[in-house]
């Protein structure tokens, strides 16, 4: 069964379920380092994929389809809780590095990780990545 919530407003609500949870993760538990970083690389992995696919979807689309996709992504975006945003990706980040470089530099990840569901964007950005995660054009 075809999916009706256009893809571009599905790719941001799942940025806005993952920054709940992180927020959750980071102001609302009492969790060491090790649990953090742990929790946080969990959700990455997991939600790639979940990005990846969505990105298959796009692909197929035509050039206009896939404007519009990039349309409604942007204007998800200004939708966005900038307090919370800037809770999570300033604030707390400056705190994980503190306690650890790689767990504040995978949070961090967490914060463009709608581009993995933009193959030219992860490609041109990330080439790397793009491999590891199967992304060829």
């Amino acid at each position: 069964m075809k999916n009706e919530t256009p893809l571009g407003k599905r790719i941001m609500s799942l940025a806005n379920q993952i920054n709940d949870q992180i927020y959750d993760l980071l102001y609302k538990n009492e969790n060491n380092i090790t649990e953090t970083h742990s929790q946080l690389q969990k959700w990455f992995d997991e939600y790639v994929i979940q990005f990846v696919e969505m990105g298959k979807e796009k692909k197929a689309l035509s050039d206009q389809e896939r404007e519009k996709v990039d349309n409604d992504i942007m204007q998800e975006y200004f939708k966005l809780d900038q307090e919370r945003h800037t809770a999570i990706y300033i604030k707390k980040h400056e705190e994980l590095y503190q306690k650890s470089e790689d767990a504040a530099n995978l949070l961090l990840k967490f914060n463009i990780i709608t581009q993995y569901s933009d193959f030219v964007l992860l490609k041109k950005q990330n080439p790397e990545e793009a491999k590891r995660v199967g992304v060829f054009e």
